[in-house]
């Protein structure tokens, strides 16, 4: 049976859909596998050697074409179903949540469509189980039931993420240009995140000054060296003058490069930091509007993974994919303070 996934969403989620993945493979190893995302979720995900067959949809570059020739799009837009359909996919497993892809799919004649049908919009699905909103259990959970619909179990939790020789080359060229120390502790942080929520990426964020501070701390208490990461947008927060900065200087592939050879990661509720779980680093992550047991590193081990934040009654305010407007001033993120994720950094260290 040939299979395609659709995951049109952020790096954490296609992250998510990684033991999925393993398990498709699984149960049909000499059949085609075939993944559909944006561009920038496919380089955590080319490299998978479960993946047969990687497809690119960019929503905003099909929007181009159409506002400057509707025949440019229509070329764009046949080329795309085209390649699908060549490919003879048998399932589809659709977690866009979206009729367009459903359609899509449906095009492409593949005759079995799988997915949610959220608001009433899996109308090009075959089979489908109703969904609200994701809450109570992590993305993870959800994902894996849905090809029990046509009797596949899951068979694996962990996320995984692959790297390319190059990139691996890359870090460590970087470590030994660097002079690293690697007796001693290295830390990698991202204090951006959250790309995939737009304009609202801030509301996810421990605040900036707090991540100067605890940089400050951890370099004045331990002998370590630390890695700022993060995308050209993310430059243009606040300068670490006491850490190596290369937000706006590595891929994304890069990026999870470098998180791969440091022992522990520090950042927000975002991309970076399923990256970091996917390669099995320690992480300390801070959380606010959406629920880590929902959105977080999974699957959840204390030890390994500590989540700071304020379990207010107004949280999490990020439910059905909607988030409320906030009347305490971000207290679940501003009030963590610096004292906190030492402490908890503390506790990583130690068990390293």
């Amino acid at each position: 049976m040939n299979i395609i996934i659709v995951n049109p969403f952020g790096i954490g989620d296609c992250l998510f859909t990684t033991p999925l993945i393993h398990t498709l493979k699984d149960n049909f190893p000499k059949h085609k596998l075939g993944f559909l995302c944006n561009k920038r979720a496919s380089e955590l995900i080319k490299n998978n050697p479960y993946v047969d067959k990687l497809f690119i949809y960019e929503r905003d570059e099909f929007k181009r074409l159409q506002e400057d020739s509707w025949l440019k799009w229509l070329n764009a837009f046949n080329g795309f179903i085209g390649a699908i359909k060549r490919e003879r996919f048998d399932l589809a497993i659709d977690l866009s949540l979206a009729a367009n892809f459903g359609f899509f799919l449906w095009l492409a004649g593949i005759k079995k469509r799988v997915g949610y049908n959220y608001k009433n919009r899996g109308f090009y699905l075959t089979d489908s189980l109703k969904l609200a909103g994701y809450e109570n259990r992590h993305i993870v959970e959800y994902y894996n039931e849905l090809p029990e619909l046509v009797g596949i179990k899951p068979k694996y939790n962990d996320l995984e993420l692959y790297l390319s020789g190059e990139d691996k080359r890359y870090a460590d060229d970087f470590f030994t240009s660097q002079d690293i120390d690697r007796n001693n502790p290295v830390i990698s942080i991202a204090p951006g995140g959250g790309a995939s929520w737009g304009v609202e990426a801030r509301l996810k964020r421990w605040p900036e000054e707090n991540f100067r501070v605890l940089v400050d701390k951890i370099i004045e208490k331990y002998r370590v060296t630390i890695i700022i990461l993060g995308d050209s947008s993310d430059k243009e927060l606040f300068p670490i003058p006491r850490a190596i900065d290369l937000r706006g200087r590595t891929t994304l592939s890069q990026s999870a490069a470098l998180i791969n050879r440091a022992d522990i990661f520090i950042g927000n509720d975002g991309g970076p930091l399923h990256m970091a779980v996917s390669l099995r680093k320690k992480t300390l992550s801070f959380f606010g509007p959406a629920d880590p047991a929902v959105y977080g590193p999974y699957p959840p081990d204390e030890g390994r993974h500590i989540v700071l934040r304020r379990n207010l009654e107004c949280s999490p305010c990020y439910r059905g994919f909607r988030l409320s407007p906030c009347a305490r001033n971000r207290e679940c993120l501003e009030s963590i303070d610096v004292s906190e994720a030492l402490s908890a950094l503390d506790r990583l260290l130690i068990n390293k």
